[in-house]
């Protein structure tokens, strides 16, 4: 199945509604917090389906908290200068590939693909640095997700990811 989310909304917006490529609302993003990011996904019903909370450590670690299942990412970087980072999972067998600061990458359980997060349009290469990461917010995320999988968790689960990229952000340039 295939999304679309506005990225602005990932980081920036107190809640926004996660639409199907038909415009269709299936969950929606609250944000609980007043400092940080501690949010709620919850589906058009207004079931709770995660929690998804930034731990304070001298890390970038976010918990899931779904059904009675705790899962931690933490963003790690190779020992090698400019390498891309990639996701740590405590909790679940998942891994990342690709480049997670730039939004393009995949989410894998051994070697199916659980999800695809690609970023839509192309920045102008003549941008600066400050108006690249403007332009960067402002684009769209497509999101390919394999039925197999628990879709509430894989939007917790790439959510996470992209509150860990903004985070980062300081450290490489979107």
């Amino acid at each position: 199945m295939k999304y679309i989310v506005n990225r602005i909304s990932v980081s920036n917006t107190p809640d926004f509604i996660i639409r199907d490529a038909h415009g269709k609302d299936l969950y929606k993003l609250t944000n609980q917090a007043k400092v940080g990011s501690n949010y709620g996904l919850f589906d058009v019903a207004g079931k709770k389906c995660a929690d998804i909370k930034q731990v304070i450590s001298f890390s970038n670690k976010i918990r899931i908290t779904s059904d009675s299942r705790e899962i931690t990412l933490t963003l790690s970087f190779p020992f090698k200068i400019n390498g891309d980072p990639f996701i740590k999972f405590k909790g679940l067998d998942w891994s990342t590939q690709g480049n997670i600061c730039h939004h393009v990458y995949s989410i894998l359980d051994g070697s199916y693909e659980v999800a695809r997060v690609r970023m839509t349009g192309a920045l102008d290469p003549n941008m600066d640095l400050f108006s690249k990461m403007i332009a960067t917010k402002h684009r769209e995320m497509e999101i390919d997700c394999n039925d197999k999988y628990d879709e509430p968790l894989t939007f917790a689960v790439i959510i996470a990811i992209e509150i860990a990229a903004d985070a980062e952000g300081s450290r490489t340039a979107n």
